[in-house]
């Protein structure tokens, strides 16, 4: 599919207690007790180094955190650098599973590592975008790491950002937000 770059995107107003977002030219609205929030146009380098991408995402990433040991589980994917169009969805509750359901109905797809760094990268000041702090972005990608099902995600707390690699369950906390690609 073609990259939807410069698309425009609005909210409109259906009378709804959700809000519904103009993007692409279709209508996508906001789950139930949710909130969703357009990235178009981002630049995913899909075959940068492992610890080159997460310390660009998250530069404030200690030392100790799992996300350094779990590149080998994420491999780059060949297709060097892409703009892909995003859609982060906050819908406190939910599992893996339906952000997932939510996005296919929405003809959204998963999205991997890299393209939860690109989004810390563009969008380094996000939570003061959306009035969110502390939040955290997940990819859709599970992977296991010593036992753990977990998610490389990128969070942002105050003006620090760094990357993880947190259990599933946390894409549905409060500040959890999950990350679905138009690719």
């Amino acid at each position: 599919m073609p990259l939807l770059s410069g698309v425009s995107h609005r909210e409109v107003n259906m009378g709804k207690s959700n809000p519904v977002t103009e993007f692409a030219g279709h209508l996508l609205p906001a789950p139930d007790s949710g909130r969703i929030h357009v990235l178009p146009g981002i630049l995913v380098r899909e075959d940068e180094d492992w610890i080159k991408a997460l310390e660009a995402a998250g530069p404030d990433t200690p030392a100790s955190y799992y996300i350094r040991r779990v590149g080998h589980l994420y491999p780059p994917s060949g297709r060097g650098n892409v703009r892909k169009d995003f859609v982060i969805v906050n819908r406190p509750g939910w599992s893996l599973d339906q952000f997932l359901a939510w996005g296919t109905k929405n003809r959204l797809t998963g999205t991997t590592a890299r393209d939860v760094f690109a989004v810390g990268i563009e969008k380094s000041d996000l939570n003061r975008e959306l009035g969110m702090d502390p939040m955290w972005v997940h990819c859709t990608d599970e992977q296991s790491f010593e036992g753990c099902r977990g998610l490389p995600d990128v969070w942002w707390c105050g003006a620090e950002r760094g990357a993880d690699h947190d259990w599933v369950g946390d894409v549905g906390d409060a500040g959890g937000w999950c990350l679905l690609s138009r690719e």
